[in-house]
């Protein structure tokens, strides 16, 4: 509502209740009332007007006003429940009121209800966190906001999507980030007296600390008959070589020749950092493309070249 119409509908509201108090007998208390009701009315106004122009996160400015709505209903239900009561001496007519705005706001706020009970036990199970590759709901990307209504997932074009919590609880998740696993083997003397105390002290620790996490995405690669399975390690190793640095682990491949007549790889790129991956995972699939590919995907391209050169211009001098 425009600042204006708030400001005319509060002299109204005043204006009526001075001649109401002027004409008729009312209780003191529900003078007293309607006053704080007025001013409170005027204190939410200008609270959710401030809260608008300073709070930036969504989440905090929700809180704020619902917060704020409450409180000015538990003063206006009061004074509805005291007017009634002076008047007629009961007050059926306000309970009444009471039971259908409740079952209102139920309805009303039952997927906004959904979203914060599943935001709080996305946030309390640890399934994913900010910073992890996960897909979802057919979305494929890096979590980058979590909060009590939505999942904000950046894909791998870079597009931003907000998904409601309730439909990425209910939803199946993959999740292509996992925490870094120590695979040493102890001895039977390790596993003894004091040092068997530390090791598991040291573990508590690791727990409460935030650990290490590596991201891994996987690609399965259908390759043509043109390509010789014998060559792969030649045609492939430089560009591992080559994506090595960039994503901190070198990738490898395994052949999938388990069907007849078909030959695929799966391809798994590993990374220190998950949003590596998500800036260069395409490049380096598209450079496994052309290695594979070479001859054909540059196959007369000088050529091709050399005639669009050479091309009869229409409408000439």
């Amino acid at each position: 509502m425009k600042k204006q119409y708030q400001l005319i509908i509060g002299i109204i509201l005043l204006a009526l209740v001075i001649w109401i108090i002027i004409n008729f007998s009312i209780d003191p208390l529900l003078v007293v009332l309607i006053f704080i009701n007025i001013i409170v009315y005027l204190g939410k106004t200008i609270v959710l007007q401030i809260s608008n122009q300073v709070i930036e996160r969504r989440t905090v400015r929700y809180l704020v006003s619902l917060t704020v709505n409450i409180i000015w209903l538990v003063f206006l239900f009061q004074l509805i429940f005291y007017a009634e009561f002076f008047f007629t001496g009961y007050s059926v007519f306000s309970i009444a009121i009471i039971s259908f705005l409740i079952v209102a706001v139920s309805f009303t706020l039952k997927d906004r209800i959904n979203n914060i009970i599943s935001g709080v036990m996305i946030l309390t199970t640890e399934g994913f966190e900010v910073g992890d590759l996960i897909e979802t709901n057919g979305v494929k990307g890096i979590v980058t906001e979590l909060t009590l209504n939505y999942t904000k997932i950046r894909d791998f074009h870079g597009i931003i999507t907000y998904l409601p919590n309730d439909k990425v609880f209910n939803a199946p998740v993959k999740k292509y980030t996992f925490k870094e696993i120590n695979l040493t083997e102890e001895t039977g003397e390790e596993q003894s007296g004091l040092n068997f105390m530390k090791k598991y002290v040291g573990k508590f620790g690791e727990i409460l600390a935030r650990s290490k996490k590596i991201a891994r995405f996987v690609q399965v690669v259908e390759l043509l008959p043109v390509v010789n399975p014998e060559e792969l390690d030649t045609l492939l190793g430089g560009v591992f070589d080559k994506y090595e640095p960039i994503f901190g682990i070198r990738p490898f491949y395994y052949a999938n020749t388990s069907v007849v007549d078909r030959f695929s790889i799966t391809i798994q790129m590993l990374a220190e950092k998950p949003k590596l991956l998500l800036l260069f995972a395409h490049r380096f699939l598209r450079d496994v493309l052309y290695k594979l590919y070479h001859n054909g995907v540059f196959l007369d391209w000088q050529g091709a070249t050399e005639n669009q050169s050479t091309l009869p211009m229409e409408g000439g001098m």
